[in-house]
Formats: structure tokens, sequence, C-alpha cells
């Protein structure tokens, strides 16, 4: 059996955005989906808050009815399950269900105050990119009004580990899904204290040998994607956030490293990162060190070849 994907579904305020996500990245893949509510579980109660067995009772059916409902709406070729889970708070339940399941990816909706049609974590999400043990999908808010196919996977690449991992989950999906694989480098404008340690070269000339370099580091990255991905190779300028927040707009999904410390197979926002989770015009996902491996996993069990 493949890791399975986790949507994550508020049941008081059902929205179908990260189930529509869910399926477009399990559909191709023949991935499990598991649809996970939690409900409010107050294990030591005090006088202030005191939920009854009677009340969480109800609590636990109504969410796992709104999960019924949906999962008897969703078509997917791996399969259907649900999962209700009693917790503190949203994130601490879904945590635990993500360190039980060894999922893929966990997908989240995007808060219900943010634009439609852009990216915008709330604080579920926010916790959950900080410790999540696996890759974590955020949907675009509306998504669910539009066709949500998975047709150009983006990435955001940087010659550093997190960078790599990125890139490898990105592959990954693009093999399973069967879809085009765009990476992304940018050429991020030069700080001062950078020309001042190398006096011997101009600004412009330091300036286009860091170019060069970036061109030839995405070069080598797309050399080593094999399996007959079809890979365009983008050189953006400018500071990094902007730059792949303009570009997620001619995107299905923008695949970013989570910051390059922490414990490993923990997601965690770097300043890009979190920019990214709060403004792009695709839905997000951010891969933690160790992440792709699952993402392979995924699609290796549906038989298409993974480079190692």
């Amino acid at each position: 059996m493949s890791s399975p994907i986790v949507v994550a579904v508020e049941t008081s305020r059902p929205t179908q955005d990260p189930v529509a996500l869910g399926a477009a990245l399990a559909a191709p893949t023949a991935a499990p989906v598991v649809l996970a509510a939690v409900y409010p579980h107050q294990r030591y109660p005090t006088r202030a808050t005191v939920v009854t067995d009677a009340y969480e009772r109800d609590l636990r059916e109504s969410a796992a009815a709104a999960l019924a409902e949906i999962a008897a709406e969703l078509d997917v070729p791996g399969g259907v399950q649900t999962r209700v889970i009693g917790a503190a708070s949203p994130a601490r339940g879904l945590q635990a269900l993500a360190e039980e399941l060894d999922p893929a990816v966990l997908v989240l909706g995007s808060t219900h105050r943010g634009r439609i049609g852009r990216v915008l974590v709330g604080g579920t999400a926010e916790h959950l990119l900080h410790g999540a043990p696996c890759a974590v999908a955020v949907a675009k808010r509306g998504a669910a009004a539009e066709d949500v196919g998975v047709r150009r996977i983006g990435v955001g690449y940087v010659d550093t580990a997190d960078g790599r991992e990125a890139v490898r989950g990105a592959v990954a999906l693009a093999r399973g899904i069967g879809t085009i694989l765009r990476l992304i480098t940018v050429d991020e404008p030069m700080p001062y204290t950078s020309a001042a340690i190398a006096p011997a070269y101009s600004s412009p000339e330091l300036a286009r040998i860091v170019r060069e370099d970036r061109l030839a580091d995405l070069e080598r990255a797309a050399s080593e994607i094999h399996g007959g991905i079809a890979v365009e190779q983008v050189l953006l300028d400018g500071p990094a956030a902007p730059a792949l927040t303009e570009a997620s707009a001619d995107l299905d999904l923008l695949v970013c490293g989570s910051r390059g410390y922490g414990a490993v197979g923990s997601a965690l926002l770097g300043s890009v990162s979190r920019h990214l989770v709060n403004s792009a015009a695709c839905p997000v996902l951010v891969v933690p060190r160790g992440g792709a491996a699952a993402l392979e996993r995924l699609v290796e069990a549906t038989g298409a070849e993974v480079a190692g």
C-alpha cells in the first residue's frame, strides 16, 4: 500500500478546496485518501471548560457524518477512508495522525478570511508548517470551483540541502502525475556586504559571475533529472519571494523546501516559504528534509520508475 494523502477537513466550516487538491494529487498516483477531522477533546476538564461524554460523542458523530458525506462524493482510484480524532487542537490532532500514518502529503485548506484565488494559512496550517513530519500542501481558496488538475509543477531551486530535497519531491510528483516540471532559480540582487568582501571585482562583474553560477546550478540540476520528465529551466530576477509568487500564477502546484535546519523530517518555514504560503496564486507544497522519500514511495506504488 502506498503512503496515503491525508486531507484535513474542517467540518464546522466545510470547504472543498483541500479535498479537491487531495483528489488531484491522488488520482494519477492511485494513492489512498484519508479524510481527517478533529473535534475538541478536553483531556483534563477544568471548572471553566467541562466537556461531557454526551457532548463529545455528539461532536464526534457530527464530524464522522460530515466526512462520510464528502467521502461518498469522492472518486479516487486508491479509495477513501475517514478518520475522526479528538484532540485539544486541530494542529495536535493532525500532527498525531500524520505521525501514525506517515502520509506522503498532508493537505490543508487556506483560511476562510483569505482572498479568493490565493493561498493564505490560518492558525492550524501555521502550526503544522512548523513541525509536520511530512510534506504539507496548502490549497488556495476557491480551488474547488476550478479545474484543479495538476499539469505544471514548479519548484523553487537553490543549491542547498533543502533546495535539493524540494527538487527531489517535485520530481517524484511530476513523474507520478505525468506533468511538466518547471525548475526555477532566482538571481537575487546582491547585498552590499557581498560586494564588500570581493574588492577585486566591480559590482557589475561580481553580479555577472553570480548569475553565471546560478545558471550553471540550474543546468546541473536539470541534467540530473531523468525518467522522461519534461523539464523547463527558468531564471528569474529580483528578490526570491515576490519573484516566485509572480511565477506561481502560471503553475498548478509550487514546491519549495523548508528552512535548512531544525529536526530532520519536520517542516519549518523560512522567510521565502512563509511568503509563498501566504501569497501564492497556486497551491504550495512545503517539503521538509527527508520528506521527499514518502513522495517517491507514493509514486513507486504506481509502478513508475523513480530515480535515486
